[in-house]
């Protein structure tokens, strides 16, 4: 293998190598989101009206309030649009984001694979040039 080959080569494991970090930066951000959305499903379905609980106000630092009903909900549908919605429909939306969410995960993850075997392919090579 030639100089300019063997640098070509290893260009190109660098490009292939910064792409493998931000697919797996953006795989633990979609993961972090997915926990996030399970969570409001959760806390949705244990609801209930005059219950006592913690509204965030700002990084850690939570107000204690009591919900007077659990009935209606306000979405953000998106533009900074709030809507009212029933428990049943604000649980569709999130059941439609997780799954939105983890047909995201499954496509990054098959990236970050098909990456992850092109860099051990191009270190097989390079491995012994250098």
């Amino acid at each position: 293998m030639e100089q300019q080959d063997i640098q070509a080569k290893y260009y190109e494991f660098q490009m292939l190598n910064e792409q493998l970090q931000e697919r797996q930066q953006h795989l633990k951000m979609m993961e972090e989101q997915l926990v996030e959305l399970q969570g409001a499903i959760q806390t949705l379905d244990e609801l209930e009206d005059n219950k006592e609980i913690l509204i965030p106000i700002s990084g850690g630092i939570f107000a204690k309030a009591k919900l007077v009903t659990s009935k209606e909900l306000l979405v953000n549908v998106g533009a900074n649009v709030i809507v009212k919605k029933n428990r049943q429909d604000t649980k569709k939306i999130l059941t439609e984001k997780v799954e939105q969410v983890e047909q995201v995960l499954a496509q990054l993850t098959q990236t970050t694979e098909q990456l992850t075997m092109q860099l051990q392919d191009l270190a097989g090579q390079l491995q012994g040039k250098i």
